[in-house]
């Protein structure tokens, strides 16, 4: 199996990117794939989760509020008995008081006494209701707002599931938002990773480096196209017997190839592949390893330039770059003839290991 070193870089941006935006739920592209096919149900399953949760808190007021109810109606009842008995008591003592035979002071004694029992007798049963209502006002004002809270829920169910649920829905489309913006880098982390799996068929020969940077200081002149080159980037470097293959990988439809305004994959490759043979060809002491001698003179390091489409290909053929799809690539890389021993390859990928997103003398 071939080895493989470094993180494609489509997902390390996609990982910037929600970390940045605070989004954890996401470990893979198939989860953020995933998430998008079922935007739609996770809302409305959260929709009816809400509904279903708002309904039995309806159910626990009314069970709350039938618990007041029924201490109400046990209150008035036992406070009615208490009244009753008062003026029952009353009556009685008015009763005994009245069939006294006394002397005429006690008489007059006894019709003040009884004229006051039935003052309080009389205030008692003309206010029996208003007394018996200050008695149980605490829970009769518990069970009106339980009801009022009741009538109002049940009136206005759509205005509160909706208050209660826009938080989180608020935040679910933001998260289909910022989804949907790195649906590029999904694409694109889709295609590389398709990439890497298909080339670790190939023997442990071969060593892939995942997103290859470099910056140049100063800047590479490219003479031919009067351009400066400050810095690559590659998708994937491969390195094995045959030299180094540059590889770039696009997962794109058959519309996009045919676009105009997007940047050609051929130009890119080529800018990258000119750079890399320079920095490979540099004089200078930070860019010089030594491979094993061959008569003849020093080796120099092949430089191929594949771009890997993993839906569609152009029919067309360009100048210094191979155009192959997925399933064509191993067969591809395999081909050419070995021109480096293991220790050359060993070599090779060890020093641009090295050199993997550092800034180098180019002079």
């Amino acid at each position: 199996m071939a080895i493989i070193k470094g993180q494609i870089e489509s997902l390390k941006k996609i990982k910037a990117e929600l970390a940045k935006n605070g989004l954890s739920r996401f470990k893979s592209v198939k989860e953020l794939n995933v998430f998008l096919e079922n935007y739609e149900f996770e809302k409305d399953e959260f929709l009816i989760e809400t509904e279903l949760e708002f309904d039995e808190d309806i159910e626990k007021i009314r069970a709350d509020r039938d618990k007041f109810q029924q201490d109400y109606n046990t209150s008035r009842t036992s406070e009615s008995r208490v009244l009753n008995r008062r003026i029952e008591s009353l009556t009685s003592r008015i009763s005994e008081l009245t069939l006294r035979n006394s002397n005429i002071l006690l008489s007059m004694l006894n019709w003040l006494r009884i004229a006051n029992l039935k003052i309080k007798k009389r205030k008692i049963e003309e206010n029996f209701i208003i007394i018996l209502n200050e008695q149980t006002k605490g829970i009769a004002r518990r069970v009106n707002e339980l009801n009022n809270t009741i009538s109002d829920y049940t009136n206005n169910r759509e205005k509160y599931i909706s208050r209660r649920s826009k938080s989180f829905i608020d935040k679910l489309e933001k998260t289909k938002e910022i989804v949907e913006s790195l649906y590029p880098y999904i694409a694109g982390a889709i295609g590389e990773n398709l990439v890497v799996k298909e080339i670790k068929k190939l023997s442990d020969r071969n060593i892939l480096l995942n997103d290859f940077n470099l910056r140049f200081d100063p800047p590479i002149y490219n003479k031919k196209e009067n351009k400066r080159i400050q810095r690559v980037q590659i998708d994937h470097l491969l390195i094995n017997n045959s030299g180094i293959f540059l590889i770039e990988t696009k997962n794109w439809s058959k519309q996009s190839i045919v676009k105009v305004n997007l940047r050609s994959p051929v130009e890119q490759i080529r800018r990258s592949s000119y750079a890399m043979f320079v920095t490979l060809n540099s004089s200078s002491k930070k860019n010089k390893f030594k491979l094993t001698s061959h008569h003849w003179g020093e080796k120099q390091i092949p430089i191929r330039n594949v771009i890997v489409m993993i839906n569609h290909k152009p029919k067309e053929k360009f100048k210094f770059v191979d155009v192959k799809t997925l399933n064509e690539l191993n067969n591809y890389v395999s081909f050419f003839d070995k021109v480096f021993d293991n220790s050359d390859v060993a070599l090779i990928s060890k020093h641009l290991n090295k050199m993997n997103h550092h800034s180098i003398n180019s002079q």
